[in-house]
């Protein structure tokens, strides 16, 4: 038999969990805005990036009117080649700017359980 203790018990843990998530989704919102979006700057966009393994990437970056190809690792950033005469393809866009909102409760309706095992929808 269930007891008011256990029964409280339990929603405390539920609520605890609830303010964690509360504050990890406005802590990120806030650091997000303070540190800026990846992809976008005032003078520097990157316009397409392609994984190489878990923690390298290769990028092609726009500065000013020159467009550059770099190489990201964990032992850092390496300038492989100026691009010179290249421009992004039509369709090319810079990364995304969904914002952090939607892609959250985006995978908080796929964690829940709200969505069907066979919704395999794309926004994009």
């Amino acid at each position: 038999m269930l007891q008011l203790s256990d029964i409280l018990t339990g929603v405390g843990a539920l609520a605890t969990l609830f303010g964690v998530l509360v504050l990890t989704y406005y802590g990120t919102r806030w650091y997000a805005r303070r540190v800026g979006g990846y992809g976008a700057g005032k003078d520097i966009k990157v316009h397409e990036r392609v994984p190489l393994g878990s923690n390298a990437y290769l990028a092609i970056i726009e500065v000013g009117a020159r467009y550059y190809l770099i190489g990201v690792s964990e032992k850092g950033v390496n300038l492989l080649n100026e691009l010179e005469g290249f421009t992004p393809a039509s369709d090319a866009r810079p990364h995304s700017k969904v914002p952090f909102e939607k892609l959250l409760a985006d995978m908080m309706q796929k964690i829940g359980g709200r969505g069907s095992k066979g919704d395999d929808r794309s926004d994009g």
